[in-house]
């Protein structure tokens, strides 16, 4: 049964490798996870010197939170954690479910940043945070962005905004530490991929793991970081996922990937 967990994502009833969890949420359907974050907050701060530097509205609700800019000129602005977060413990890849307006998929973005400092700074001044990383991927829909920061930072969303209102409603944010993905790949007799890019994005290796029995006991307990997610927003590797009983079913059965396939289907 879909959302309950039997033997956490066993195949079969049989499941020899530990549970592994490879993720740490920074904001999960309400939950600001203040532990790690500090809560999350408007900053008068952008990533770079385009347009006038604005403090985004901030709206939290029950389950989501949202950040807007009303627009009539160029406009841009951040919002971000408000304690630094230890990205030693992590790959530097960020996984967001979140929800655009239509402005984002034309001239306007929202992204996700790496700042080395939040400090205030007065409307419409044009100097920029040193030291940005971010993710080029517009923010709408699920996602899994590489900051890749070389230090401790913040993590936030910058909103540019360019002509006219610009929105993004997040849902979970969460980091992601690296999986195994090559051991994954040789428990289902794959080989020949030097990226994890190259293997979810290859439609037989994909259909091979996910009928593969060991592969499937080892991706749902070991792989829970950047495998998990990639899989499930890359479409070859998800579909591959779907269309087969055995993988949907033991995915569907670890309260891990549920609650991350929830976000995707």
């Amino acid at each position: 049964m879909i959302g309950k967990t039997n033997a956490i994502g066993d195949v079969n009833g049989c499941n020899p490798y530990a549970q592994l969890i490879n993720y740490t949420f920074l904001y999960d359907e309400g939950d600001e996870c203040i532990d790690i974050t500090g809560g999350w907050s408007e900053y008068n701060r952008a990533i770079d010197t385009w347009g006038t530097i604005v403090t985004p509205t901030l709206t939290k609700g029950a389950s989501s939170m949202t950040a807007s800019i009303a627009d009539t000129t160029s406009k841009q602005g951040l919002i971000a954690t408000a304690n630094k977060i230890l990205w030693s413990n992590y790959s530097g890849k960020v996984f967001v479910h979140g929800l655009g307006n239509s402005n984002i998929a034309s001239n306007s973005n929202a992204k996700i940043v790496s700042p080395t400092q939040l400090a205030t700074q007065p409307t419409g001044n044009t100097g920029s945070i040193p030291t940005i990383h971010y993710a080029p991927q517009k923010l709408n829909g699920s996602l899994v962005a590489d900051v890749s920061p070389t230090q401790d930072n913040y993590i936030g969303i910058n909103l540019a905004a360019s002509g006219s209102n610009i929105s993004v409603e997040i849902f979970h944010l969460a980091l992601l530490k690296n999986d195994d993905w090559t051991t994954w790949m040789t428990k289902g007799g794959v080989s020949g991929f030097a990226t994890l890019e190259a293997l979810l994005a290859d439609a037989a290796a994909m259909e091979t793991l996910m009928t593969n029995q060991d592969a499937i006991n080892f991706m749902v307990r070991q792989c829970t970081g950047n495998v998990m997610t990639s899989v499930l927003v890359t479409p070859t590797s998800k579909n591959a996922l779907l269309n087969s009983a055995d993988a949907f079913e033991a995915c569907a059965g670890n309260e891990h990937w549920f609650k991350f396939l929830d976000m995707v289907i």
